[in-house]
């Protein structure tokens, strides 16, 4: 009997617990609720916060000073460095630049090549000649370029009243050529070879291009060399207190220096410029910045895009940046471009 009880009770309470299960779910059979349908995400656009996309990577800058070689006060560099060395300084935060007055395009693949700047403007064809070791240079040199920016033209430059009205008019002539190393000697090189003459017919004055319009002005030389972006400071200087006369470069002579070297170009000056009585006929050459390969992928990344975004904001430093557009920076005729840079312009469609 006691058996028997035991397993009653047992049941009974078995019973118990089922009744108190069901009254704590609700009663009755229970009807399983479905899950939420889960809702599509919407498709990522281009440039959505929060999105994978490779126009913003995140970079690896250290902090660094850099310094930028441009030229004397007085051509279209030293204005254009220090726009680029404030631009680059505001944009990238971990860098501060400092514009350094040099001896200008000849001497800058030099400095650049020698760790004594960190990135520096120079002509195209001296940055080709520094890299082959070719003259003016006794050695070849090692640097990228960054970027391309605007064309410098050689400035002929003389007053009414000296008797020059053509190049060769300049033979045996007192003559303000730029300072040595100077991106305006290989040009007159250039020029002079083209009608037959070289730097021994003239008597050089190597002095900056402000203080050879000074000569000039002064009467101390018969013409003075400009090699910069117009207008130039130094050409407009003179041209406020006296009348500019420009010295055109022959068709002839123009198609002769582009054949033996296609880096130069013909630009056909607006009389309006420097208010002269023609429109003078110039050789021109594209400028580019340099860079040193000790500077990382990712530095030079973001100067060069602190420039391209900002080029607007760049040309208000010098009016001959305005011939610079964003479809062209890419161009740096022929000279190897820094890998920072190359992925610069892919990421943005300038580069293939």
């Amino acid at each position: 009997m006691k058996t028997r009880n035991k397993r009653t009770t047992a049941l009974i309470a078995l019973i118990l617990a089922l009744v108190m299960l069901v009254a704590a779910c609700g009663g009755g059979t229970a009807t399983p609720t479905p899950a939420p349908e889960a809702t599509p995400a919407p498709e990522a656009t281009p440039g959505d916060a929060g999105t994978d996309t490779t126009d913003e990577p995140e970079l690896d800058i250290p902090n660094q000073q850099l310094s930028l070689g441009t030229a004397g006060a007085g051509g279209a560099f030293y204005p254009i460095g220090v726009g680029m060395a404030e631009i680059i300084s505001s944009n990238v935060e971990p860098l501060f630049i400092t514009a350094e007055i040099t001896g200008g395009a000849v001497e800058n693949p030099r400095l650049v090549g020698e760790f004594e700047v960190d990135f520096a403007i120079t002509n195209a064809n001296t940055a080709v000649a520094a890299l082959l070791g070719q003259e003016p240079y006794e050695q070849a040199f090692e640097f990228y370029a960054m970027t391309s920016l605007h064309a410098s033209i050689l400035h002929i430059v003389t007053l009414p009243g000296t008797g020059i009205y053509t190049v060769e008019d300049i033979r045996g002539q007192r003559v303000a050529v730029g300072p040595v190393g100077g991106g305006a000697i290989p040009m007159i090189e250039h020029v002079f070879a083209a009608y037959g003459m070289t730097m021994d017919d003239i008597q050089p004055s190597f002095v900056n291009f402000e203080d050879g319009m000074a000569q000039l002005r002064d009467g101390h030389v018969s013409v003075s060399f400009v090699m910069a972006g117009f207008p130039s400071a130094a050409v407009m200087a003179l041209g406020a207190t006296h009348q500019v006369v420009m010295i055109s470069v022959s068709d002839e002579a123009v198609e002769t220096m582009m054949a033996n070297a296609p880096y130069l170009s013909r630009t056909d000056l607006d009389s309006s410029i420097y208010d002269t009585e023609d429109n003078p006929v110039v050789i021109g050459v594209n400028n580019i910045v340099i860079v040193s390969p000790h500077l990382s992928d990712d530095t030079v990344y973001a100067m060069v895009r602190a420039m391209y975004e900002n080029l607007e904001e760049l040309q208000t430093y010098h009016s001959a940046l305005e011939a610079v557009h964003r479809e062209n920076m890419a161009n740096t005729s022929g000279v190897p471009m820094h890998p920072g840079a190359e992925r610069f312009f892919v990421s943005v469609g300038r580069l293939p």
